[in-house]
């Protein structure tokens, strides 16, 4: 069985991108384009990944990490933003402090979240081999 991801974000383009590079490193995706749904999922579909846009209109990516930890999910979180870096506010410092994982700028590699969440499974070997 394929280890399932979370991908949320609310720009449509970078989530058929996503979906498209992770299916090629055999991580099933599901996407969302906004925190409040995928929260509502998680529980019930426990992805072994949420990968979290840190801007979105709906609900922000620092709450939507906050409220994953709040509800006890344990799996991988990795913050992902196509903002600039700004030395007096770095985003993805704010977002690891809310219980993310592994922080990234957009374009993301997904070979290194897959990676990750080979490391953190513990078993899981790209191709469908455990």
């Amino acid at each position: 069985m394929r280890p399932k991801a979370f991908v949320i974000d609310d720009n449509d383009l970078d989530l058929r991108l996503q979906r498209k590079q992770f299916g090629q490193d055999y991580v099933e995706v599901v996407s969302y384009s906004g925190g409040r749904a995928a929260i509502a999922e998680v529980g019930a579909s426990s992805p072994s990944a949420c990968i979290v846009d840190i801007y979105m209109p709906d609900m922000d990516g620092f709450e939507v990490i906050r409220q994953l930890r709040r509800d006890g999910y344990e799996g991988l979180v990795v913050a992902i933003t196509g903002g600039m870096p700004n030395p007096e506010f770095d985003v993805l410092k704010y977002a690891e402090a809310f219980g993310a994982d592994m922080v990234l700028r957009k374009p993301i590699n997904p070979g290194q979240i897959s990676q990750a969440i080979a490391n953190d499974l513990g078993d899981f070997a790209p191709g469908g081999a455990a």
